[in-house]
């Protein structure tokens, strides 16, 4: 049987493990947050710049 200390150490240890997790996804989330806003705000030039990247493609098969 697990004395009492050992325990204590056991669910502190799960706990600082658990704390870090939610640090972690915090983390990622306001990462994946920033990310949509920008994608959000930024969503013209990102098309016109796939769209040409796109057409250069087209462009090159079409003239080889």
């Amino acid at each position: 049987m697990k004395s009492l200390s050992e325990n204590l150490n056991a669910n502190l240890s799960e706990q600082q493990s658990i704390g870090q997790e939610i640090a972690k996804t915090k983390q990622e989330m306001e990462q994946l947050s920033y990310s949509m806003n920008y994608v959000s705000q930024n969503s013209i030039t990102i098309d016109r710049n796939i769209n040409e990247l796109v057409l250069n493609v087209l462009l090159l098969k079409i003239l080889k």
